[in-house]
């Protein structure tokens, strides 16, 4: 390795430990609640730091956009164990020890049996019938679009 990329390496690790390190405060420092939705920002700022004693300046512009809310739908299925629980329960004591031990064995040896296609399509729309949906609203997403200094003086 040339002295020009060693030096070049070693730059790039400190600019690394920098934005490292501006990340890190900045996920403290940030509050989205105080953040208006749906609004742009025009930000610049000049970096004037040091890393190790090594130098570092950067300067940055560009608009911070701040997101609508969005409202997502969710559907979710029944906990499977607590299902499979209850329809062990309407079976008599003898045939569900039969199923819970010839079960596991059979879907080791070949996969599960099949029951045919009508208790399957019944499976089917049961399922369907125990799914639950829920809407859910989440905050807008925060985006930097970084510009070049004659963008951001255009005001692009």
């Amino acid at each position: 390795m040339s002295a020009t990329t060693s030096r070049r390496k070693a730059a790039q690790v400190r600019r690394s430990i920098l934005w490292t390190a501006l990340a890190k405060l900045g996920a403290k420092e940030a509050d989205r609640n105080l953040l208006d939705d749906g609004i742009d920002h025009r930000v610049n700022f000049l970096i004037d730091a040091s890393v190790d004693g090594e130098p570092i300046e950067e300067a940055r512009f560009g608009r911070l956009t701040i997101g609508h809310p969005q409202t997502t739908h969710r559907s979710t299925a029944p906990n499977m164990p607590q299902l499979v629980g209850v329809l062990l329960e309407k079976l008599n004591k003898p045939t569900r020890e039969k199923l819970l031990d010839e079960l596991p064995r059979l879907f080791l040896a070949d996969g599960l049996p099949d029951p045919g296609p009508e208790l399957v399509g019944q499976a089917e729309k049961l399922l369907k019938q125990l799914r639950s949906k829920t809407t859910a609203t989440s905050r807008g997403q925060v985006v930097f679009g970084e510009q070049t200094p004659a963008e951001f003086a255009e005001g692009a």
